[in-house]
């Protein structure tokens, strides 16, 4: 295991809600990211 490596995938959702978010939602990505890292805010 290696600690320090942080790794993000993707892919490419076809689905979008008529206000532009990605349906089924995975909810905002950003924030879920900031709330996985706090040591990093």
């Amino acid at each position: 295991a290696i600690p320090e490596l942080t790794i993000y995938t993707a892919c490419i959702d076809p689905d979008l809600r008529d206000n532009g978010l990605i349906s089924p939602g995975i909810g905002d990505p950003v924030q879920r990211l900031n709330l996985r890292s706090p040591a990093r805010a």
